[in-house]
């Protein structure tokens, strides 16, 4: 045990957010971090999610740190948990560009056509933001390039690609 742990120090205390220590370890991608608490009893799971429902797995992925993604998969970690706006992990992963996490977590049978609250899927981000070979991975494996479908702004998969100008992304739509 910790100095830290043998004072009280409870790794499980959270923020206003509901963010704990691991949340932040995972989020800011740093392995020896997120070791160190899992060995002091840090949890995986759905029971060190924020109050927004963001799970470490979910901020591991949206920071594109695959041995955080691996080791929290290992410990139980959900693949396809949801924040209260219905985004998962993978969703993060393909927006963000991160192709290793979302190869990773396809693996774990993620849905790859999930939509989350606003009306946008892993492939909508991926468009939005110009992630060619996440476009391909996506398309490659089953993704819907549904053409008329908007998020709750107005916009598709088209109108993301054209806007930020990402003419390989409308090329293959």
């Amino acid at each position: 045990r910790s100095r830290l742990h043998q004072a009280g120090a409870d790794w499980r205390s959270q923020n206003a957010e509901g963010q704990t220590a691991f949340y932040f370890a995972c989020q800011k991608s740093s392995l020896s971090m997120v070791d160190f608490l899992l060995e002091h009893g840090a949890k995986a799971d759905l029971e060190s999610a924020s109050k927004a429902g963001a799970t470490p797995l979910i901020m591991a992925s949206q920071a594109g740190h695959l041995p955080i993604v691996e080791r929290l998969l290992a410990r139980g970690a959900n693949p396809n948990a949801k924040t209260h706006a219905g985004q998962t992990g993978f969703y993060w992963a393909c927006q963000n560009g991160h192709l290793g996490v979302a190869q990773r977590l396809y693996a774990e049978k993620v849905d790859i056509r999930a939509v989350n609250k606003y009306g946008w899927t892993p492939l909508w981000g991926a468009c939005l933001n110009g992630r060619v070979p996440i476009v391909d991975f996506l398309l490659e494996h089953g993704a819907v390039a549904d053409l008329e479908r908007t998020g709750k702004a107005g916009a598709g998969l088209l109108k993301n690609a054209t806007k930020g100008g990402y003419l390989p992304i409308v090329e293959r739509l």
